[in-house]
């Protein structure tokens, strides 16, 4: 399975900003009130804009959206956000097609997306295995 993880910066800061003084950098603020990725994703971006070399003010944007206007944001410049993390795999939306259809028994997914996932493939007939009868052996 290919698996296509996309990290946009998008945006022109101010080159003649002094050194030192944070720059205002915009992300979207999810639809979902609690997503667990959240904290991961805003985690990996601040440390990656800690080795840029430039300081940044890394701040929630006002409105809450979709990936989609998030993304429509970054295209048309609007200044409601600076930088946008998306994923997205043909053969990942494949699987939930091949599943619900019964042509395969199961694909895994990490406790903290399977909720999130089921969710936004509702339309589908799919439901998550009852963790009880899951058994690991280490």
């Amino acid at each position: 399975m290919q698996r296509r993880t996309l990290l946009m910066l998008a945006g022109l800061w101010p080159l003649g900003a002094a050194a030192g003084t944070p720059l205002p950098l915009v992300y979207p603020r999810h639809q979902a009130l609690n997503d667990p990725q959240q904290g991961y994703v805003t985690a990996l971006l601040q440390q990656a804009l800690a080795r840029s070399g430039q300081a940044y003010a890394l701040r929630r944007s006002a409105l809450r959206m979709v990936q989609a206007r998030a993304m429509q944001e970054i295209a048309t410049a609007s200044g409601s956000v600076d930088v946008v993390w998306a994923m997205t795999s043909r053969e990942r939306e494949g699987l939930f097609q091949q599943l619900a259809a019964g042509r395969i028994d199961y694909f895994p997914r990490s406790v903290i997306e399977a909720q999130s996932e089921l969710a936004s493939h509702a339309q589908l007939p799919l439901a998550l295995s009852n963790p009880q009868e899951i058994i690991v052996n280490l």
